[in-house]
């Protein structure tokens, strides 16, 4: 199953069916469609956004095309809506049922269309039907970066209604229009992304991808691009795009990186549309015909202690074998993963969940539970970090995620981590230290520093998400060591009675400084340092006094919590190792 990591390119498509109609939805390229899990649901719908509702105004919706990755369907009603809610269908602007569905794309043809007014706020495209078995797959979905790309109607143990699956992708389904004022010619540019968020100063080769979309009725028999950094005319050139474009085509390039000699900071590249071939473009119709991105230039990297790995999850029915056993194996093989799993009160109410998570879900955009991402890094041109969790993933999805995720986004500080437990005071004490490159000030600022403490076997759970020492987002790191490239802080702590520090870890991040106001793409961590609590505490059976078990003292087990009454075993009196019998 490689559809974990879906493709992180969202198509935004229109495609020329004849001079009279047009193709405009979310997905159009079949092989970039993949099928999610069906679990008795009922229904499925897409938002239209108001920007492409005023772009077609005066148009008619004479119906929808749908694709489906299966025919194993009935009852199968598609809609057009301004509340997609079933008790409303009532008050469909349109809708057509269908006996028979193919396992492909279908045009579903309205009985009475909907002509766009260009003042609706928002409207809602899908579908409702029944599947007789859990094993079909009949909903295909493409990549995606918008807010309501999939909503799906449940009606479950949390009550009837629209839940967001917008991180699973688009769902594939287009209005199929006729008439208004849609332009002969018409382009636009979208998704422009390098292939890595920080590029290396002395890298031979910077590789980009950028979307060319028809929006307008007719083929584009090609296009120049004029390319530009930093809004420097001098710095670029000009691109020829000599084929012919309907629909969406993705145009990957390879700078020659070397020849530019960046100096090491931000840059930005843009993208823009010169003119088209043979023909003329509409100028009003040319909004949309640049695009930009950013990137960074580095100097220096070090070597990546660890990776973080955040799971945002509810102690309820999401923790099942089919999500944690390839989590665990890809753990098992992956030791420098350091995981934590975040519980809160997503799911109702979760008798392990800590404060601060919401303010951590909140920040990281969590849309649905179970999700997980790595060190808070996103793809580029995404726009947030963390990726729903699909049931088939297998241990080799998320390997292979951590591997590109670590590729495009290096390590700017070294970090670590040590601590000391008094068994007779109960105090922990953790002190991270770290340095910083050249590189990090100008990248992080300050940065942020963040610990958290887990444990594992927790009623059957592990790496839970005990405390944040932190504030939920970190504190701001002073480096006031090394010349202003270091840092030193401490944490004390005195651990939960209800806690066993053996089956306990500290895990330390050092992080960009983050804010619930900040775009999800800007949180990046870029060192992990980990503490096993199990190595603070006694481990030799040594100096050893035989005492009775009739003692006034305070007594503590081998983990550090304290214990009346006292029973017969080793345990820690006035700090000392003590065999009671």
């Amino acid at each position: 199953m490689k559809r974990l990591l879906l493709s992180f390119i969202s198509l935004f498509t229109v495609v020329a069916l004849s001079a009279q109609s047009l193709y405009v939805g979310k997905v159009t390229d079949t092989d970039n469609l993949s099928s999610i899990p069906y679990d008795n649901y009922l229904g499925v719908c897409s938002s239209v956004s108001s920007s492409l509702i005023q772009k077609y105004a005066g148009s008619e919706i004479i119906g929808l095309r749908i694709a489906l990755g299966s025919s194993a369907v009935s009852d199968f009603r598609a809609f057009l809506s301004a509340d997609p809610d079933p008790s409303a269908s009532a008050n469909d602007l349109a809708s057509v049922s269908a006996t028979a569905v193919s396992e492909d794309w279908n045009d579903l043809l309205f009985a009475q269309p909907y002509t766009l007014k260009g003042t609706e706020k928002e409207l809602y495209v899908g579908y409702y039907f029944s599947c007789a078995s859990t094993s079909e797959r009949p909903v295909l979905v493409g990549s995606s970066q918008s807010a309501y790309g999939l909503l799906v109607y449940e009606s479950g143990s949390y009550g009837a209604g629209w839940y967001d699956y917008s991180s699973t992708g688009d769902l594939a389904v287009q209005l199929i229009l006729r008439g208004g004022n849609v332009p002969d010619y018409d382009v636009a540019l979208e998704n422009l992304s390098v292939s890595a968020r920080y590029v290396a100063a002395d890298a031979e080769s910077l590789y980009m991808s950028v979307d060319l979309v028809n929006k307008g009725a007719k083929a584009l028999p090609g296009l120049t691009l004029s390319l530009t950094f930093d809004d420097n005319s001098q710095l670029g050139g000009q691109l020829k795009v000599d084929e012919a474009i309907s629909g969406t085509m993705q145009l990957p390039l390879q700078l020659p990186f070397s020849s530019y000699q960046f100096s090491a900071g931000r840059h930005t590249l843009t993208l823009k549309v010169e003119e088209a071939k043979d023909v003329a473009l509409d100028a009003n119709t040319l909004d949309d015909d640049f695009a930009t991105c950013e990137f960074y230039v580095y100097e220096n990297a070090v070597a990546r202690n660890n990776t973080l790995m955040e799971v945002y999850m509810s102690s309820g029915n999401q923790y099942d074998n089919s999500f944690v056993s390839p989590i665990e194996q890809f753990l098992a093989a992956n030791p420098s993963v350091v995981p934590v799993f975040i519980h809160g009160n997503f799911d109702g109410n979760d008798p392990l969940a800590v404060d601060g998570a919401e303010q951590l879900a909140q920040v990281s955009g969590l849309q649905s539970v179970p999700s997980f991402g790595f060190n808070r890094t996103p793809v580029p041109g995404a726009e947030d970090f963390l990726y729903s969790y699909i049931s088939e993933a297998s241990a080799d999805d998320f390997k292979e995620l951590l591997d590109y995720l670590n590729g495009v986004t290096p390590s700017f500080a070294t970090l670590t981590l040590t601590g000391n437990y008094s068994a007779n005071s109960r105090l922990l004490t953790l002190s991270a230290k770290g340095t910083a490159t050249s590189d990090f000030r100008s990248i992080f600022s300050y940065g942020a520093l963040t610990i958290y403490l887990t444990e594992n076997d927790v009623n059957g759970q592990n790496h839970v998400l005990r405390k944040i020492l932190t504030a939920p987002l970190g504190n701001v790191i002073s480096w006031n060591l090394d010349g202003g490239l270091g840092f030193s802080r401490d944490y004390r702590i005195t651990p939960d009675a209800s806690w066993d520090l053996s089956k306990m870890q500290a895990v330390a991040f050092v992080s960009k400084m983050t804010s619930t106001a900040s775009r999800h793409d800007n949180m990046d961590v870029t060192n992990v340092a980990v503490l096993a609590l199990s190595k603070l505490l006694p481990d030799a059976v040594s100096d050893l006094q035989a005492q009775p078990a009739a003692t006034n003292a305070a007594t503590y087990d081998l983990s550090g919590r304290r214990t009346l009454p006292v029973k017969p075993g080793l345990y820690i009196r006035n700090g000392k190792k003590v065999l009671v019998r």
